[in-house]
């Protein structure tokens, strides 16, 4: 018996939400995966599938589970094995970047931290450690640097100039993995410098 493949999973998301309006080239709607009051869910028609954003945080995973879909039922047509584990690495890398984002402005001399932007540090540290746990993540080396900046920040540790511009760097690296891991060549130099390091 062969799979159905759904030909429109845009419709089949927004079928099962709640609150949907129109809004700009997509919609937005309640989130599923959280409490929510207004509309904080964006839908939108991608090149392979439907795309979702929850303005809120919630991880696209979640998103899916609450509706009782999978992830493939996002998709217009099935993904290969390769096509799923470099979007997979895509998503983590993007991840990544979003959490060294957050350890760059960690790391600026303007005043104490307050309770919530500690817990703040404390989750991106945690998500930087577990994207570390996955085989074959590009950056490594990076993403391992940035973490160790934010746990010194933790510990009360205030960084000096070189030290964030070292920050800066690493950070800057792992955006550049993300935005560029696409184009020409990009592999065979990032092959190049992990042999050499």
């Amino acid at each position: 018996m062969s799979a159905v493949i759904n030909r429109d999973p845009a419709g089949l998301v927004l079928d099962r939400l709640e609150g949907v309006r129109k809004s700009g080239a997509g919609w937005t709607a309640k989130c599923p995966a959280h409490e929510d009051r207004s509309p904080s869910l964006s839908i939108r028609e991608g090149e392979r599938g439907a795309v979702l954003h929850c303005f809120a945080g919630c991880p696209t995973q979640a998103v899916v589970d609450a509706l009782g879909l999978r992830m493939s039922d996002l998709f217009n047509e099935p993904l290969s094995l390769p096509q799923r584990r470099q979007r997979a690495t895509k998503a983590v890398l993007k991840g990544v970047c979003t959490e060294a984002l957050i350890v760059v402005c960690a790391a600026s001399p303007v005043g104490p931290r307050n309770d919530a932007d500690t817990s703040r540090l404390k989750t991106a540290v945690a998500r930087l450690r577990a994207a570390l746990s996955l085989d074959g993540l590009q950056g490594r080396r990076e993403i391992e640097r940035v973490a160790a900046f934010a746990s010194r920040i933790l510990a009360g540790e205030l960084l000096n100039d070189e030290d964030r511009d070292n920050l800066t760097d690493n950070a800057e690296w792992i955006s550049w993995l993300v935005t560029d891991e696409t184009k020409p060549g990009v592999a065979a130099r990032l092959e190049g410098v992990t042999n050499n390091a």
